[in-house]
């Protein structure tokens, strides 16, 4: 039919469009870019907490999103970081702990009135208060589980206390302490570091 030349045909199998011959030319085929793929979208990046959780845990977390690991795996290496973070945070404290108490022993011995040869009869003065405050020996512990047995305020407020207590009294009775003479007495007795002759 003669209208069929100025029609344009359209192979979708090629998607290719054919454009009618001008003048008696050859038709010439334009190509069409099939439409390009969808980029493949990224998980987003975890905002991980500033404490908490270290670079084995993140990598256990990436390995997990990414295929590398299944569900248990993760699980098995989480909780084995967590026991591992656990103990390194308990050595540390124990560590800090014994720096803490041996810096107390020493001050102690250093002590113009309750250390050097005198610590012994310190140390003794201050179980005996102990004792005689808390028979059932819940305090010393109590002291003792926090850390604080051996802290020189501690050791001289309690030794203070020992000192005063004669043989025979009686928990609670008015000649149970042996008073300072004045405050200031008793705070040097307490606190001789903060008194400067």
């Amino acid at each position: 039919m003669p209208n069929e030349t100025k029609a344009t045909e359209t192979t979708t199998a090629t998607s290719a469009t054919v454009t009618p011959a001008a003048t008696g030319a050859p038709a010439a085929l334009e190509t069409t870019a099939a439409p390009a793929a969808p980029a493949e979208s990224k998980p987003a990046a975890i905002n991980y907490p500033a404490e908490g959780v270290d670079e084995k845990m993140k990598q256990s977390f990436e390995d997990l999103r990414a295929g590398k690991i299944d569900h248990q795996a993760f699980v098995d290496a989480f909780f084995a970081r967590g026991k591992q973070i656990t103990e390194e945070t308990a050595a540390k404290e124990a560590k800090k702990k014994a720096a803490q108490i041996e810096k107390w022993e020493n001050e102690m011995k250093a002590d113009a009135v309750y250390g050097g040869e005198k610590l012994p009869a310190t140390a003794a003065a201050a179980d005996k208060a102990l004792a005689h405050l808390s028979p059932d020996g819940s305090l010393k512990k109590a002291l003792s589980d926090a850390g604080l047995a051996k802290c020189p305020a501690v050791m001289r407020a309690f030794a203070q206390i020992g000192y005063g207590l004669k043989e025979d009294s009686v928990a609670g009775t008015a000649s149970e302490f042996q008073k300072p003479q004045t405050r200031d007495d008793f705070l040097r007795a307490m606190y001789p570091s903060a008194f400067k002759d």
